[in-house]
């Protein structure tokens, strides 16, 4: 699996298309295997528009993807060779106290190999971070109550450290562990009977963007 966000860095990458900036992340997830992929602050709409690419350069995958909300033109975006389950997508809306920068949090169900799994696409707030995660987390434990038997993987920028991730998941009663410590402030997270086994950081500028992409191997204890 792996957890990236594309946000544009501010360097060279401003001068490469949407199709070539989507080829390069493709070649480096194919590279490593990549199996599950969720990405952050993926360009929707425009001439940038980056979703598009995406899903007509990637056959055979399938994918879902929401704004993060109705001004902002950046997705949330989860890609998988395995199909979804149907009907089984849900969103969560993180909510700012300035109402400006609202955040949509996405998952779905994948039939895996390792049986259904829920997995999430998430991208929390920098001005709040712990509100923000404490708000995910929240509703993470929601929808896990609601899917007793579906185990999750959680991945995505969570704009804070590892360490406080794991406490505020704790906090609010959440079944998270295994995150990722490779990452500075992208992480992932996964529910029993799912460990993560592998993990590895991927430095810029091999792939463009602004972060660094986070790769896991994920099994089964």
């Amino acid at each position: 699996v792996c957890t990236y966000n594309i946000g544009y860095d501010g360097r060279d990458t401003w001068g490469l298309s949407a199709a070539q900036r989507s080829a390069r992340i493709l070649a480096q997830l194919h590279e490593r295997g990549a199996e599950i992929v969720a990405l952050q602050e993926v360009i929707h709409r425009g001439d940038m528009a980056e979703v598009g690419a995406f899903s007509a350069s990637m056959p055979g995958w399938y994918s879902y993807t929401e704004p993060h909300n109705q001004t902002n033109h950046y997705s949330n975006m989860i890609l998988s060779v395995f199909p979804i389950v149907q009907g089984s997508e849900r969103t969560q809306t993180i909510v700012s106290h300035n109402g400006r920068n609202d955040r949509v949090n996405i998952s779905v169900q994948l039939r895996t190999p390792l049986g259904v799994l829920r997995v999430w696409s998430i991208h929390t707030r920098f001005e709040e971070p712990g509100d923000g995660c404490l708000q995910l987390f929240r509703g993470v434990r929601l929808v896990a109550e609601s899917e007793p038997q579906t185990p999750y993987i959680i991945m995505g920028d969570y704009n804070t450290q590892r360490k406080n991730v794991l406490s505020i998941a704790k906090s609010v009663g959440l079944t998270a562990h295994d995150a990722t410590n490779v990452g500075r402030i992208d992480h992932i997270l996964t529910s029993d009977p799912l460990e993560v086994v592998a993990q590895e950081c991927i430095a810029r500028p091999i792939v463009p963007g602004e972060h660094d992409p986070i790769f896991a191997e994920i099994g089964a204890n």
